[in-house]
């Protein structure tokens, strides 16, 4: 049902995203105190949180308008976009480098001072990836992480050798960003954008569509990120530190998840202009299963060298962020499949209001549960409630896809035998092809 190959890129590219974050979240634990990593864990935490508003708006409306759209109709949808984009992301910055300039918080008023430098580059390179996303343009994907990989690596070793306070590595972010949007803008022909029509009817029509994303975005993405909020201010920001380095290494079992959602909402939109329920219902369930058998050994390595690895990349300092990592792996690669690729297939079918309805539920739920266990049992109650709120969710979204195409979780965990079938037939076939032509060299 998907290409194995344009999987294997979307892997790719979204592993070197991981590994950004990763390598970032082990640079400051290695060269800062604990209290500034959890500093730097709740500004990372803001910065995804208002990342995530932004592109609920921008991000689903623009692929669910491009798909399919040729010369003019197309660049004036891309046009609309990126001015929608930029203007979004030019008002947040300048809101919270005020907050800094007030000195709201004093622990984060430098990072957030400097924050429009990270945030307006990335805004435009996160556009620019949604564009290439939409056409399934992967290649290009990497060579755009491949630009903020080489600019991270020359900007972190100067910052280390400088021995530079913690705001100088948003300005490293700052100018990877901006590099990386460059290189976006050059390959999608930037004077195409700028020739192209800006329309205010679909400009509304963006924003009409987007609105049922901010929505999601604001309750989703708050609720994920709401026990970093809480743990900075109901505990301490050593202990939101800790959490952070658990979501980090959590991220590396999001990498498969990620490249298969990013696949299947541009599928999931053709089969349904096609009106095609039953490859939707299919493309769901065998996605799903080849979710879950990635996942699986994924998980179990996690659990088991989660103290040790801890302990190798960020110091033994940290290692009490093993169990919390345990749990959160769990409960992200057993429920995410699920939830990604409910999110996937209803706005495919022009439903957004079931998914807002769904996710701002369990947003409620996560952040009502997360403050009282919190205040309660302390850190751990940060990776009880998600998994209690995740649960819940998990049957109620059964019962609507159940209802809305058929879809059958139960069918989902059978496939996954097959999943691996198919893929060990794929890379048989795959090596079989690679003989024949070496052969016939």
């Amino acid at each position: 049902m998907l290409n194995y190959q344009k999987i294997a890129w979307t892997l790719i590219n979204n592993s070197l995203e991981i590994v950004i974050g990763l390598g970032t979240i082990v640079l400051v634990t290695r060269i800062h105190t604990p209290e500034d990593v959890g500093v730097w864990t709740v500004f990372t935490a803001l910065f995804f949180f208002l990342t995530k508003v932004r592109e609920g708006i921008v991000q689903t409306a623009l692929v669910k308008f491009s798909a399919g759209l040729k010369s003019e109709s197309y660049w004036r949808v891309l046009k609309t976009s990126f001015v929608i984009s930029l203007a979004l992301e030019t008002l947040i910055s300048l809101l919270v480098a005020t907050v800094g300039l007030l000195n709201v918080f004093p622990k984060l008023t430098a990072l957030l001072i400097l924050y429009p430098f990270y945030a307006i580059g990335w805004s435009v390179y996160r556009w620019s990836l949604f564009v290439f996303q939409s056409k399934l343009q992967v290649e290009v994907i990497f060579r755009m992480n491949l630009v903020v990989m080489l600019m991270l690596s020359l900007g972190f070793s100067i910052t280390i050798l400088g021995a530079y306070p913690l705001w100088a590595m948003v300005l490293v972010l700052g100018t990877s960003s901006c590099c990386a949007a460059t290189y976006g803008l050059k390959n999608i022909g930037f004077q195409n954008i700028w020739q192209g029509k800006f329309s205010p009817t679909l400009l509304g029509e963006l924003l009409d569509f987007g609105k049922y994303g901010l929505v999601r975005e604001i309750s989703g993405t708050l609720s994920t990120r709401i026990n970093v909020f809480l743990s900075a201010t109901l505990l301490s920001f050593t202990e939101a530190g800790l959490l952070g380095i658990a979501q980090r290494f959590t991220q590396l079992v999001l990498i498969p998840n990620a490249a298969i959602q990013t696949l299947i909402f541009p599928k999931a939109c053709e089969f349904n202009h096609q009106q095609k329920n039953d490859q939707l219902k299919r493309l769901f369930e065998e996605s799903v299963a080849m979710l879950l058998g990635m996942l699986l050994p994924l998980v179990i390595t996690l659990s088991v060298f989660a103290s040790s690895m801890i302990e190798f990349f960020n110091g033994s300092t940290y290692v009490a962020a093993a169990p919390l990592l345990i749990v959160m792996v769990f409960t992200v690669a057993l429920y995410s499949p699920f939830g990604n690729g409910f999110g996937s297939i209803i706005n495919a079918i022009g439903k957004p209001k079931l998914n807002v309805r769904v996710v701002t539920v369990n947003s409620v739920i996560n952040i009502t549960l997360s403050v009282m266990f919190m205040s309660t049992i302390g850190l751990y109650g940060a990776v009880l409630a998600p998994f209690i709120t995740e649960t819940f969710g998990f049957v109620w979204i059964g019962t609507i896809l159940k209802k809305e195409l058929d879809i059958s979780f139960q069918r989902c965990f059978l496939l996954i035998p097959n999943s691996y079938q198919n893929f060990y037939n794929t890379i048989r076939q795959k090596l079989r092809s690679e003989g024949e032509r070496y052969d016939s060299a």
